[in-house]
């Protein structure tokens, strides 16, 4: 009778922590991108089609700003704008890539030990 308890409290206890496992922690939701949010991008575009593709951008999207246009390693440029106007343009013909431009600053008093003697 002992041993019969024993097996069914440890089962019961497995049951119950490996339920609880699952819903602990709670996943919070992924927050929605606002369409009007600005952004900036970099796109890479096929280098004779870089001159139509910056013209159509400037002309075809008023709210987008180009920022800086590269020639030596690759051909294309950083874009600024809101996020659905650069979902437009990164299905234009001609683009190969684009891809978020993300900027990192140090916080040198919480990123870098001091050692004091």
């Amino acid at each position: 009778m002992g041993r019969k308890c024993t097996i069914s409290f440890i089962f019961f206890m497995l049951i119950s922590f490996s339920a609880q496992a699952k819903t602990i922690p709670a996943i919070p939701a992924i927050p929605k991108e606002s369409p009007d949010k600005t952004e900036t991008i970099m796109i890479v575009v096929e280098k004779e089609h870089a001159e139509a593709v910056s013209r159509k951008i400037t002309q075809s999207y008023p709210n987008v700003h180009i920022r800086r246009t590269y020639k030596k390693v690759f051909s294309g440029f950083t874009v600024e704008g809101k996020h659905k106007d650069l979902t437009a343009i990164q299905k234009e013909p001609h683009v190969l890539h684009a891809s978020p431009v993300t900027a990192y600053h140090a916080d040198i008093e919480e990123s870098v030990p001091f050692y004091r003697r």
